[in-house]
Formats: structure tokens, sequence, C-alpha cells
């Protein structure tokens, strides 16, 4: 009933620049709006000088059917390790779903970085669980190079 998944980009920016920019709440609010959510709010709190706290509301309208998915991501940022620990909490499906997963920079170069999404996608549901856990994940790797473009062109002269 998990799946795991695992996706890389490169960005034609600085890593650095980046993250400062992923730090910013309204910043973080119009790249959901680009991926497709209707709603998003989001909250930043500096938990000390190396570790930012980020989370993100969203509402995006199901695929299928007339319903709404509605979640807040829990983004840990450690600004030394250029580093995102996050974990997704489902609105409406209690404990039965459970997304978490890691997001690094890594510097590529002069002026670019390399954005790595890895994590998991467990869904407690019996005899769908297993194929929908894969459905999601392979959401997310298709999602995560749509995501790096956008944060690209955002930081592009």
């Amino acid at each position: 009933m998990t799946a795991s998944f695992r996706a890389s980009s490169r960005i034609a920016a600085p890593a650095d620049e980046l993250l400062r920019r992923m730090l910013d709440p309204t910043e973080q609010e119009a790249v959901e709006r680009h991926l497709g959510s209707t709603v998003a709010r989001c909250t930043r709190t500096d938990l000390d000088e190396h570790t930012v706290l980020i989370e993100l509301y969203s509402e995006r309208p199901e695929r299928k059917g007339s319903g709404v998915n509605r979640g807040t991501i829990h983004m840990r940022f450690d600004l030394r390790r250029l580093e995102c620990r996050w974990h997704r909490e489902d609105h409406g499906h209690g404990d039965r779903v459970r997304t978490r997963g890691v997001m690094r920079l890594i510097p590529d170069g002069e002026g670019a970085c390399a954005m790595v999404d890895e994590g998991e996608i467990e869904i407690r549901v019996p005899l769908l669980g297993r194929k929908l856990a894969r459905k999601f994940a392979a959401a997310v790797e298709r999602n995560q190079p749509v995501k790096a473009r956008w944060w690209e062109d955002r930081l592009s002269p």
C-alpha cells in the first residue's frame, strides 16, 4: 500500500537564490496555484536562524468527480543543508493517506542547481491502496519538472 517516488530537475539558478524564494509564502502560494489549486494560503515561521517552517494549505479540484482535495503541506527547511523535509496532511482522509518526503537543492555548476524530490505515499485502503499509491507517486514525479520549470522561469532575469 506504499509507493516511493523520486524526481530530479536541473534549474538554471543558484541554489541559495532558489531557496530564498522558496521561503517566501507568496511564492509558495503562486506555485501551488500554477499546479492547479484554486485556494492556496501559506505561512512562514522562523524556528531559529537555520530552520524555517512553511505551512501551505491548498484546495484543488479532484480530477474525476466534483469534489475538492484539501490538504496542508508542512515543510521544514534546513538552510545549512539546502533541504526541506515535508509531509502532507490530507484533510478528509483521516490517517488512511500519508505522504512524506525530502526535497534537496544541490549546487550544479555556476548559477545552477538540481532540485531532487523523493519520498513515499502510503494509502491504507483495502484492495485499492497499492494501485492508488502508485498512481499518486507517478503524479508527483510528473509534476516535479513542471514545478522546477516554474521556479526557473520565476528566477530568470
